[in-house]
């Protein structure tokens, strides 16, 4: 009779586990934050706000602020000229990024430790086993 009320509860308990397990494996994904950015502000931006991670992505960014400046400026030829051509710009996207990824990784549980350790003296052996992990 008490079998059926302690079924319900297992499946909660392994539920709320489950939520807990992939919960840790939570990451910051810097395309998404860029395109929900360029979303946000798509009147400013036009789409092309982007961080420039490799020398080819920075080579892409010069040739289009070439290209910008091959021709008379319109206001928003001028933002987008700013976007492309401004390395404080590129600074602050970096450094969000690694904001958001810091507060990504303070959020998550530490993960478990296991210490081993054994202890002879004489004939006697001793083995320690300690399994840790953090709450908070």
């Amino acid at each position: 009779m008490n079998r059926p009320l302690r079924m319900p509860r297992a499946k909660l308990v392994i539920a709320v586990a489950a939520v807990a397990v992939l919960s840790g494996c939570a990451s910051v994904n810097l395309e998404q934050n860029l395109s929900s950015a360029n979303a946000a502000a798509s009147s400013f931006t036009d789409g092309q706000l982007t961080l420039a991670r490799d020398q080819s992505e920075r080579d892409a960014l010069r040739q289009r602020a070439s290209d910008l400046l091959a021709k008379p400026l319109s206001q928003k030829d001028a933002v987008q000229l700013a976007l492309v051509n401004s390395p404080s710009l590129q600074a602050i996207v970096a450094q969000n990024w690694a904001d958001a990824s810091t507060a990504a990784q303070s959020g998550r549980i530490a993960n478990p430790i296991l210490s081993l350790e054994r202890v002879r003296l004489g004939d006697e052996t001793e083995i320690g086993r300690l399994l840790s992990f953090g709450l908070l």
